[in-house]
């Protein structure tokens, strides 16, 4: 054999060599491409399914909290809305487990208390992986926070804290509400009311000073403008900024008819705001509201000395007639 034929044996060979070689990493490419694409695809599955298991979280949540808002059961009617969706082509279920019913403070939800506000849902599903490299199912978890929230209309809240207890001030306990502004210390008579100036864009307490602000929300009838403003949903957790005082020219604007004046809101409902200040004491600052309870209005002032109220009496008709004026509904906190 001479040397041209060796050399042309040993480069047959050489390609031979790069042959096999190029299969190999050809072979190691679709594979690692295949394990991608794998990777891809169940990922992309587990967004959209995680998308649906928050929107159970969301929905269920709200069920709840508008039922207990309404005075009925808080974990039946979270469960009982879930299957109205469905999670991964199947209709969805949650169980009593998966709700929670407690407080919101503004930034944490506390399981039970006295006056409950908000309900907790963490609704979880396991699916099958399509192609399952690491484990054949992913279990999908998600959570949502919702808490009462209503657009009150009248600018007034009530205390929310008992002196006598350091408790929750239970005013469906109370026969007759007096809603007082006076700001001197007192007996249970004094301080159980303060007026609210809710964000309003064209007038804030900030620029305006807190008497207009405040009476932007009033009734036309009662002093406010035509027509008169209605304040974004309040949700509980937020903070108002409040004041007492008697401020005469508000008392003015709630006069009845029978004393001259032209407010006629007597033997009208209203959902009044409970907030975290306690009664008998002065109300100012910025309080966070931690309720909100519906009230008729069964006097109003007849003058308006040192002194003057409005009062009322607790409606709990939330749970047998329930009104979007009158009853709280709910909101997403989280």
């Amino acid at each position: 054999m001479t040397k041209a034929d060796e050399s042309q044996e040993e480069t047959m060979k050489d390609r031979t060599n790069q042959g096999g070689q190029a299969l190999i990493y050809t072979g190691v490419l679709s594979l690692a491409f295949f394990a991608l694409a794998a990777i891809a695809v169940d990922a992309g599955r587990h967004v959209f399914v995680g998308r649906e298991t928050q929107a159970i979280a969301d929905a269920t949540a709200l069920a709840g909290a508008t039922a207990l808002a309404r005075g009925g059961d808080a974990v039946s009617g979270a469960t009982s809305f879930a299957p109205q969706d469905s999670v991964d082509g199947q209709a969805a279920t949650i169980g009593s487990g998966d709700v929670q019913v407690g407080s919101w403070s503004g930034s944490t939800f506390a399981v039970g208390g006295l006056s409950p506000n908000a309900v907790k849902t963490t609704p979880s599903f396991t699916i099958n992986n399509i192609f399952g490299l690491w484990s054949p199912t992913s279990t999908i978890h998600r959570e949502a926070i919702a808490a009462f929230q209503a657009a009150p209309p009248l600018p007034i809240v009530l205390c929310g804290t008992d002196p006598n207890t350091g408790g929750p001030k239970d005013w469906n306990a109370v026969s007759s509400v007096t809603i007082k502004f006076s700001t001197s210390n007192g007996g249970t008579d004094a301080n159980t009311a303060a007026w609210a100036a809710y964000s309003n864009p064209q007038l804030t307490a900030q620029s305006q000073g807190f008497g207009p602000a405040v009476q932007g929300y009033l009734p036309p009838s009662c002093g406010g403008p035509t027509p008169s403003w209605v304040p974004t949903p309040q949700t509980v957790g937020q903070s108002i900024p409040i004041s007492n005082g008697s401020m005469t020219n508000l008392c003015h604007g709630l006069l009845p008819p029978s004393v001259g004046g032209s407010c006629n809101i007597e033997g009208q409902t209203f959902l009044f705001p409970i907030v975290d200040a306690i009664c008998y004491q002065p109300l100012n600052g910025s309080p966070k509201i931690t309720g909100f309870i519906p009230i008729k209005i069964d006097t109003l002032p007849t003058d308006c000395t040192s002194g003057w109220a409005l009062t009322g009496h607790v409606v709990d008709s939330c749970a047998t007639a329930p009104s979007a004026t009158t009853c709280p509904s709910a909101g997403l906190v989280e």
